[in-house]
């Protein structure tokens, strides 16, 4: 739908199952409640510069208790990471506003964590309004690739527990 308030989850995920690339919008809002999975090789999430991933923050959204806690098996978590890709070969976000929508400080939530991929692309983002993580963008056992003229801020914390923003 893209109108910021409807869940675009099941929609979105649908075009990355069958092996598509995402291409959203121009100056729409994607609202997604969970996790958005890159399945195939060569394909992910593009946007014009102006189409929005809204990451909710409602309950049993990207809020949930479990992300106020650093341990390992929720780091990657359906409501822990907005968009994800792990062992695939070229998957890409592109041009894309992601915005987390906010809610709770301590929680430890991502914006797009690809883990043991090959030549990915990360490119002309503009990711906001995040609190503590450990990494708004994590990237782990990348081989090859690009990151670059991504814009991260309005990010923040006030907490005094473990924990950065990077």
């Amino acid at each position: 739908v893209g109108d910021g308030v409807s869940d675009d989850h099941a929609a979105l995920q649908s075009v990355l199952d069958t092996g598509q690339t995402v291409v959203l919008g121009a100056g729409k809002t994607y609202r997604i409640t969970k996790q958005l999975v890159i399945r195939s090789n060569n394909t992910g999430i593009r946007g014009d510069g102006t189409a929005t991933i809204l990451m909710g923050s409602g309950p049993g959204e990207f809020d949930q208790s479990f992300n106020s806690q650093l341990f390992p098996q929720y780091r990657y978590a359906p409501n822990s990471v907005g968009i994800a890709a792990t062992g695939l070969t070229g998957p890409f976000v592109d041009n894309v506003i992601i915005r987390y929508e906010g809610g709770s400080d301590d929680r430890y939530v991502r914006a797009i964590a690809f883990r043991r991929c090959y030549d990915i692309r990360i490119t002309n983002n503009d990711i906001s309004n995040f609190s503590k993580s450990l990494g708004i963008v994590y990237l782990g056992a990348i081989t090859g690739g690009i990151v670059s003229g991504n814009e991260i801020h309005s990010s923040h914390t006030n907490s005094s527990t473990i924990g950065q923003i990077t």
